[in-house]
């Protein structure tokens, strides 16, 4: 049959019978699909063609029909593709039908109306640079901001697909912080409780929820909802990733924990025994000047100075004790060789120069002991401070010295009720 007479019904083409100024192969007939084809059989010399011929559609009808084929194409870009489905859903589509007519599945079809929300030069730029070489999976995990606005935002922005995947991630998570921040927030401040900026004093303030604004979390929105039962004094901080809900101490002061009240007991320890042993070796001192500045002596027998020297200079030696004149000073004014003016540092050294040497080595052992207090940082004695400060008391009780409490006897050997047993 010739072009346009008596044309047969086939789906290799759809002629549609209008207005004859508006056609392209005569009697009223227009081409609405195979327009291709048509022209390579004209080419081919064919005057015969099957089609099928269609009767009183529309103008959006036939858009639809024309566009519905025109998505079957390869060659269609992700634009295209997804302008193409945008105007069947403007002619009055649904995402159903276009599914149905088209053959794509639901999914496809959603994604594609999804893309042709975006702006078309910002995706068209995107689309022509090579080095990004965008797909559909970046276009589709675009899905995830909701807003259009910020999708074509993150989508001029990205340089590459792993890039846009990141910007993508970082929006998302700080849409659910801000989220999760304004809820908790909202439970907060409905409860009278007040946000500070400063981190409250933890002496003062106890620490009760830790809120993370990574997202909204149900437990801790139940932990928080319980708190706020009693919102009394309730105060809190936030930032960009947490929020730390505070309670003040019921005596505005924070109660110890058990190991807390244990390292308390044992600083008391500490310092009492420190306090007894400072008291009793300036009694050992004061008794040293006086032998050496007096030579004063209370025993009933004058000790050996040369046995005296003897054990002195063995506790000098187990002890590690450097002799020093400064250290002869230091014990004699009671103050450091440093705070004394020169003249005071060369009368007080002319006068501790004159007695027997066993003097000055007591004075300069007295330097060495005066710190070695014989108990550790956990309360316990210790033996190795102890047993040289007994020995130095031997010594010293040879020329009549005694304590005027037996209580620093105790802090000596090691028995007195403030050290703890080991």
């Amino acid at each position: 049959m010739a072009m346009g007479e008596g044309l047969s019904k086939s789906d290799a083409a759809v002629m549609y019978d209008t207005d004859p100024s508006a056609g392209d192969v005569g009697d009223g007939y227009t081409v609405i699909i195979g327009h291709r084809r048509l022209a390579a059989a004209k080419m081919a010399g064919l005057t015969e063609v099957p089609c099928k011929v269609t009767e009183d559609l529309s103008d959006r009808e036939v858009i639809s029909i024309m566009l519905e084929e025109n998505m079957q194409r390869n060659d269609l870009t992700i634009a295209e593709q997804a302008q193409g489905f945008q105007m069947l859903m403007d002619l009055g589509e649904t995402e159903d039908s276009i599914a149905e007519k088209t053959g794509f599945s639901k999914t496809t079809v959603r994604r594609r109306l999804s893309i042709a929300k975006l702006d078309q030069d910002i995706l068209e730029k995107k689309m022509s640079n090579t080095e990004f070489q965008i797909s559909f999976s970046d276009l589709y995990a675009l899905e995830e901001v909701k807003d259009i606005k910020e999708r074509n935002r993150i989508l001029n922005k990205a340089n590459s697909s792993d890039n846009l995947k990141w910007l993508i991630t970082q929006y998302v998570n700080d849409l659910k912080r801000k989220e999760a921040k304004k809820k908790y927030t909202a439970m907060l401040s409905k409860a009278g409780a007040k946000e500070v900026t400063n981190t409250p004093t933890a002496s003062k303030f106890e620490n009760v929820l830790t809120l993370w604004t990574s997202n909204v979390n149900h437990n801790e929105l139940k932990k928080l909802d319980k708190i706020l039962k009693n919102p009394a004094g309730i105060i809190y901080t936030s930032n960009s990733y947490n929020i730390e809900v505070y309670r003040p101490y019921p005596d505005g002061k924070r109660p110890l924990t058990d190991y807390e009240k244990e390292q308390k007991e044992k600083e008391a320890r500490v310092k009492t025994i420190k306090t007894l042993y400072k008291q009793m070796i300036e009694e050992q001192r004061l008794f040293i000047v006086g032998l050496i500045l007096n030579g004063r002596k209370t025993g009933k027998e004058r000790p050996d100075p040369a046995e005296s020297m003897r054990q002195l200079w063995e506790l000098m030696l187990k002890t590690e004790t450097i002799a020093s004149r400064n250290y002869l000073i230091n014990v004699c004014s009671g103050k450091n060789y440093y705070e004394l003016e020169k003249e005071e540092r060369e009368k007080i050294l002319a006068d501790v120069q004159k007695p027997e040497i066993a003097y000055q080595m007591m004075a300069i052992v007295w330097e060495k002991e005066k710190n070695t207090v014989p108990i550790n940082w956990n309360g316990c004695y210790r033996e190795d401070y102890g047993n040289p400060i007994l020995e130095f008391y031997n010594i010293l009780k040879e020329y009549g010295f005694s304590y005027s409490d037996l209580k620093y006897i105790k802090v000596m050997d090691g028995s007195h009720e403030a050290y703890i047993s080991q």
